[in-house]
């Protein structure tokens, strides 16, 4: 009878560690893809940027005979007329998506970089004003790269949905140093529902339907796991705001 038991207790602990072991190698696999599909990523936007630019290239011999065009047959209403409508916006354009990507040189993390400009890249291409500020070189967080991948995926995910209803859509991003911690502050505009800020962050509450409600709760009990970091949300000045603080 003991012996039975012993034997029961030996496959009950090999079954357990069998289990952990299969666990750990289907997250560790689970990370590795999610870090591949981030490469993928961010080299789909940088293939995207640099096609824009040999495009912009390209238009620039036809810009230059229009514009020629227009002063020799001294149309100078629609000379006007063409650079604000074409030749502007083409400029704004091309000068924030450079803008976005030449401040995320100083993010030197993979994973960290490709959220960034993909989401951010996606907010430009929306008509959304991008205020991006990075004034430090970030090199390494506290933090396992999926659920920080995860949490401002989410975040930026919700604060261009909520802006793009709002008059004049902006999305502020500023992430840099202080002293030795890494602070994350995102803000956006958006309409007052009514929800507060708690109740925005409670599972299933939303109000965009049935099947959302999730982001926010989901971000929560990912950073309620650790124990460096500080999170608040709040409202302030018409804006939405979201603050992480990783020390």
């Amino acid at each position: 009878m003991a012996s039975s038991l012993v034997l029961y207790f030996l496959f009950t602990i090999s079954m357990i560690f069998i289990v952990l072991h299969t666990t750990r190698k289907s997250y560790e696999a689970q990370k590795k893809m999610e870090y591949l599909e981030n490469l993928n990523e961010y080299t789909r936007n940088l293939e995207m940027v640099y096609d824009n630019l040999r495009s912009f290239k390209h238009d620039y011999i036809n810009i230059m005979a229009s514009l020629a065009a227009y002063i020799d047959e001294k149309k100078y209403d629609e000379l006007g007329t063409f650079f604000y409508e074409y030749i502007l916006p083409m400029q704004k354009n091309l000068t924030q998506k450079n803008g976005t990507l030449n401040n995320l040189l100083r993010v030197r993390i993979l994973e960290l970089k490709s959220i960034l400009y993909t989401k951010l890249l996606l907010a430009v291409n929306q008509n959304i004003q991008v205020n991006l500020d990075i004034p430090d070189e970030i090199d390494s967080i506290h933090m396992e790269p999926i659920d920080m991948t995860r949490m401002l995926g989410i975040y930026l995910d919700n604060a261009i949905e909520a802006c793009l209803e709002a008059e004049h859509p902006v999305i502020n991003f500023h992430l840099g140093k202080m002293n030795q911690d890494i602070v994350f502050i995102i803000s956006n505009t958006f309409i007052d529902k009514g929800l507060s800020v708690a109740q925005m962050h409670k599972k299933g509450v939303t109000t965009k339907g049935d099947g959302h409600g999730l982001g926010l709760y989901n971000v929560s009990e990912i950073l309620n796991r650790y124990d460096n970091i500080y999170h608040e949300a709040l409202i302030k000045d018409s804006l939405f705001i979201q603050q992480v603080q990783i020390s």
